[in-house]
Formats: C-alpha cells, sequence, structure tokens
C-alpha cells in the first residue's frame, strides 16, 4: 500500500518509521484504520503508532486508547510510555520492570499504592521522586535514606512532622531546610546553629528566640551532666 502523507502541520517533521525509513502502512495490523474517517482512523504524518514522533503517536493513542492493552511490549519506548499512559492500573502491574525509565515513571505515577513499594530501589532518581510522592507509610521511611538528595526532599515534604528527626542532619541544604521548614520543638530548635544560613534563618524565624535558647541551654545542660538518649 502506498502512503499517502496525510494533515501534516506545516514545519512538521515527514513520517518516518520507528525503526527507520518510510513507513508501510500494509505491514501495520491496525492498516484498517486508514479507511475510517478523521479521529476513528489514522494518518501518516498525523496519528500514526509506527511513527518515530511521539506527537503522532499520541494522537493515536488518543484516538485509540482501548488499543493500549494490545502494545505493552511494543518495541519502541514511545509506544509503552503511550501505553502506560492509558492502561487500566491493575493492567500497569506487568510494566513495572520496563526497560525505559519513561515508561517506569508513568507505572509509578499510576499503579496502585499497594503495589508502590515493589518499585522501591529503581535505579532512576525520577521513577523514585515519583515513588516518594506517592509512597505511603511505613514504606516512604524506606527511601528517606536513598542516594538522591532531591528523593529525600519529598521524603521530608511529606513525612509526620514527628519523624522528622530522621533527617534533620541530612548532608543536603535542601532536605534540612524543608524540615526547619515543618518540624517543631527541639527538631527545629535543633537546625538553629545549622552549616546553611537559609536553614538557619529558617529554623530561627519559625521557633521564638526564649523557646529556642531555652531548649538549647537545656540540651547544653544534659550533656554536662552525661545524660545520654536513648
Amino acid at each position: 500500500m502506498s502512503v499517502q502523507i496525510a494533515r501534516v502541520p506545516g514545519g512538521d517533521i515527514a513520517p518516518r518509521r520507528w525503526q527507520g525509513g518510510p513507513l508501510d502502512c500494509a505491514g501495520c495490523g491496525y492498516v484498517r484504520f486508514r479507511e475510517l474517517p478523521a479521529e476513528h482512523g489514522c494518518g501518516p504524518g498525523h496519528a500514526c503508532m509506527q511513527d518515530a514522533y511521539a506527537r503522532r503517536i499520541e494522537r493515536f493513542f488518543h484516538w485509540h486508547p482501548e488499543l493500549a492493552n494490545e502494545q505493552l511490549a511494543h518495541p519502541y519506548f514511545e509506544v509503552r510510555i503511550r501505553v502506560a499512559q492509558r492502561l487500566s492500573s491493575a493492567a500497569l502491574v506487568g510494566m513495572r520492570g520496563d526497560s525505559d525509565y519513561g515508561v517506569r515513571e508513568w507505572v509509578a505515577q499510576r499503579l496502585p499504592l499497594a503495589r508502590l513499594p515493589q518499585m522501591i530501589g529503581d535505579p532512576d532518581r525520577g521513577v523514585r521522586m515519583r515513588l516518594a510522592e506517592r509512597l505511603e507509610m511505613p514504606a516512604l521511611l524506606r527511601i528517606a535514606d536513598d542516594s538522591e538528595a532531591e528523593v529525600r526532599r519529598i521524603v521530608a515534604e511529606r513525612l509526620s512532622a514527628t519523624l522528622l528527626s530522621r533527617l534533620a542532619f541530612d548532608r543536603d541544604w535542601r532536605v534540612r531546610w524543608e524540615v526547619a521548614r515543618r518540624a517543631a520543638g527541639e527538631i527545629v530548635a535543633s537546625l538553629v546553629d545549622d552549616a546553611d544560613e537559609e536553614v538557619r534563618a529558617l529554623a530561627r524565624q519559625r521557633r521564638p528566640s526564649g523557646e529556642v535558647a531555652n531548649l538549647m541551654t537545656t540540651g547544653q545542660t544534659q550533656r554536662s551532666a552525661g545524660v545520654k538518649h536513648g
């Protein structure tokens, strides 16, 4: 079947098969859609699952979201990303270990909460950031020591304020700033002499000076007396 380029927006890139070379509608499993009008069909240069251009793949699945279930294992990651955006949340389980981080990011955003802990330890920082935004306790605590500072910052943003002592001495100032923004009592008082100027300023702003002084004095007295905390 010859390829008739249809509705290519001005200045857009020419149709090109995702594997390279020209499109071949005759070899496409959805060639039947060529006979359908407008948004019920498809069109090289406008809406095509075989195209290398993500926008055309997106348009194809926007018109035919029901086909996502048929393409879980498609070899092109741009297709699988559109699939992950449209699959039912239950069906997403099979895409947790996808080879492409962009696919896994979408899985992490849409997977049922009960399944999310199974993705802890993903090698991609973006995926772990999405997990940090959604995980519930106690799984959220499991990524509080993540190697990526932004993951830990998101954890600090979501943890209960009473648990923020775990991150009060984090090596990254952005994490400690988040602790200073949300914590109270002795936790925020522990940051009034932080090495970072912004963290110190926020901690001092959030604690009345007299109360901070009292907490710090109490701590110094206990240390002088050899009092240890369990």
